[in-house]
């Protein structure tokens, strides 16, 4: 079996973060409390989020983010590809 492309990783985390349980949600705050090299921006961009209304108010805003941001890459390496 072929080792999995970036674009593959992608689609595979952004459903991961988008399946919306304890599990993904836990995940994606472990992602963000760990990475110290950006504790204060995520910080700030989380807080920001919980103010938007981009966020549902149901699942912990770290693993909607991430989903946003994920979308968000994954549109830009499909218009690079076209």
């Amino acid at each position: 079996m072929d080792a999995p492309t970036a674009r593959q990783l992608l689609q595979i985390m952004l459903v991961y973060f988008e399946t919306g349980n304890q599990e993904t949600d836990g995940a994606a705050k472990n992602i963000f409390e760990t990475a110290v090299d950006y504790r204060g921006r995520w910080q700030e961009e989380v807080a920001r989020f919980r103010q938007s209304s981009d966020w549902s108010g149901l699942r912990a805003p770290e693993a909607e983010l991430l989903a946003a941001a994920l979308r968000h890459v994954l549109a830009g390496e499909k218009a690079i590809a076209e």
